[in-house]
Formats: structure tokens, C-alpha cells, sequence
């Protein structure tokens, strides 16, 4: 009795870890996607701050100088998650509507998509050239 118990443990425990592993693979292989967001309001006014915000980050990111950036539109959206719409394999993110903006620049390199919230407190690169 004692050894079908631990029999079956054991069993289980090998399924779970073989289950994790299968589950975790292949992660680094795919591509970061982007998830279109409700839109609120188009073509909205955007403060100050935030498109600064927006061009301190694509220089920082691309060496572009920021007086070659140019807010060609913005709108304001309801991410539908605290990723801001930017899914990436290896971040989790909380699943809550998540007020913000969609900026889209254009540089000398071309086009750049900026999806950053309300505040400007969480702001990334969503799509590039």
C-alpha cells in the first residue's frame, strides 16, 4: 500500500515537471506582438510631458535626435492589459484595462509606434521601422 502511494507520487511529480518544461520552451523563439487597443478617443491632444517622455525614450533607444522626431499622430486607448498592449513571451502582465495613448512618430529612419499610459509612468516602443 505504502509503496502504490509513493508509486504514484512519484508519477505525478515526474508528469508535473514534464509538463512545466514542455510548457516553458521555446519562449526565447518567439516574436514579441502587439495587441490592438480600444480606441477612446482619436487624434487626441496629448500633454506636453508625455510626448517628451516619447522622444526621450526613441533616443535613447535608436540614437535618433530628438529634433528629428516628428508626432505625426496620437490617440487616446484602453490597453487591455498593464503591458500596454505589448506582448512579450517572457513578461507577464496584469490583465486590467489600462488608460493611455498610442503615439506614432516618424524619423529619418521611418516610423515608430510608442504605446505609453495615461501618466507616461510606463512607455514603450511598440512597433519599428
Amino acid at each position: 500500500m505504502r509503496q502504490s502511494i509513493l508509486l504514484q507520487l512519484v508519477t505525478l511529480c515526474l508528469v508535473s515537471i514534464t509538463w512545466l518544461l514542455t510548457s516553458c520552451s521555446g519562449f526565447a523563439d518567439r516574436q514579441t506582438s502587439v495587441v490592438e487597443p480600444r480606441v477612446t478617443v482619436s487624434t487626441s491632444a496629448i500633454p506636453a510631458a508625455l510626448l517628451t517622455q516619447a522622444q526621450t525614450l526613441l533616443h535613447q533607444e535608436t540614437g535618433i535626435p530628438q529634433e528629428q522626431m516628428q508626432l505625426q499622430a496620437s490617440e487616446a486607448v484602453e490597453w487591455s492589459d498593464a503591458c500596454l498592449g505589448v506582448v512579450q513571451p517572457d513578461r507577464l502582465c496584469a490583465q486590467v484595462i489600462t488608460p493611455g495613448y498610442r503615439l506614432v512618430m516618424t524619423t529619418p529612419q521611418g516610423e515608430y509606434v510608442v504605446h505609453s499610459d495615461r501618466t507616461g509612468n510606463a512607455m514603450q516602443i511598440a512597433q519599428s521601422p
